[in-house]
């Protein structure tokens, strides 16, 4: 049970169901999140994950923590905690990659622009090299993880009007060619 602060609970209505909610839907999550612990009883891993602080990522973070695991950022930011790492330059904290259980990729650039020739290739550039810099190092730890995750891409349907399952149609143009 959650109460709301002082100042909400004499506010705009709107703004105070707006809370209510929200801490509503966490707590569904959390509590589902727990529910599954239960029926795969699994030892806490350690597991580090690229664009933690996405859209699929900070979901992906907050359920694995949920299950007891242990979740290490990749970032780009050297004065953020966890793993650094710049596809760019071709670096990263390799020492910090040594006793994973599992790291999951789920980085690479994505627009906020139109899609042009120039965006098109960033988005090319970024994936692939972030992908092939974890997939060195990796390759170069004396105790590499079990379990190495890519997902970078959710345009495999294109552009679509409707609602799509696995048995649809890859799409045209360049997210699904891609």
């Amino acid at each position: 049970s959650f109460e709301l602060p002082l100042f909400l609970k004499t506010r705009n209505g709107h703004v105070r169901n707006t809370f209510l909610s929200l801490f509503e839907f966490q707590k569904r999550v959390l509590l589902n999140d727990l529910s599954i612990k239960e029926d795969y009883l699994l030892k806490p891993q350690r597991i580090a994950v690229s664009d933690s602080r996405g859209m699929i990522g900070s979901a992906l973070t907050h359920f694995l923590k949920a299950q007891g695991h242990t979740v290490i950022p990749i970032v780009r930011n050297k004065t953020d905690e966890g793993i650094f790492y710049n596809p760019e330059e071709g670096s990263i904290e390799k020492e910090k990659c040594e006793h994973l259980d599992a790291l999951i990729h789920l980085g690479g650039y994505s627009p906020v622009r139109k899609l042009n020739k120039k965006e098109m290739e960033k988005i090319q550039n970024s994936r692939i090299k972030s992908t092939k810099l974890l997939v060195d190092t990796i390759n170069q730890l004396k105790k590499p993880p079990k379990t190495f995750l890519c997902a970078s891409g959710g345009g495999f349907y294109g552009s679509m009007d409707k609602s799509v399952t696995e048995s649809d149609e890859k799409g045209s143009g360049f997210w699904p060619e891609f």
